[in-house]
């Protein structure tokens, strides 16, 4: 099992196992950013996370309460919409693809 990647300031995490082995990641998220907005005010959950999971990696998401640990998932399980950003998952984008 590879070491686990590195979460650098900007929330950039790089399989080490998909760029390795040079296949296409299952997954790639870019640049993915959730910004909540109430009151006139703007609540920047999510800044810039960017990902590459390859097929039979594990990923674990830790943080404190409050990071946006949740919003993340919701987001990459479809439930959620980031701000910005893109999710590839199997070639498919997730965030262009109709609701429903």
């Amino acid at each position: 099992m590879p070491a686990a990647s590195p979460v650098t300031e900007q929330g950039t995490v790089t399989s080490a196992t998909a760029t390795r082995k040079g296949a296409q990641p299952l997954a790639q998220v870019r640049e993915l950013k959730k910004i909540f907005r109430h009151g006139g005010r703007e609540l920047p959950v999510l800044r810039g996370i960017t990902i590459d999971l390859g097929r039979q990696e594990m990923l674990s998401v830790v943080g404190m309460s409050g990071a946006g640990k949740s919003t993340m998932l919701h987001i990459l399980g479809a439930l959620d919409r980031p701000t910005s950003g893109s999710i590839v998952f199997e070639g498919r984008d997730l965030v262009t693809m109709p609701s429903g």
